[in-house]
């Protein structure tokens, strides 16, 4: 919703999702899950080991030698 709401006002796009307004500024405020940070910290290490494989590995390949290494 964050990157819609350029394009859109927020009472329509909760209406059109079917959530409270409530909810979705209580969802706005609500710090990262502990489960958020670490996807967001996997797919940081797959982008620079898919990077530092001259872009040969995909995702799997990559989480893979980032296992390998500990990194």
């Amino acid at each position: 919703m964050l990157a819609e709401k350029t394009n859109f006002t927020i009472t329509r796009m909760v209406r059109l999702l079917e959530v409270s307004r409530s909810g979705y500024y209580a969802w706005v405020g609500r710090p990262p899950s502990p489960a958020s940070i670490r996807r967001v910290h996997i797919e940081q290490k797959v982008t620079f080991f898919h990077g530092d494989s001259d872009e040969v590995y995909g995702p799997r390949g990559s989480w893979l030698i980032s296992a390998r290494t500990g990194r």
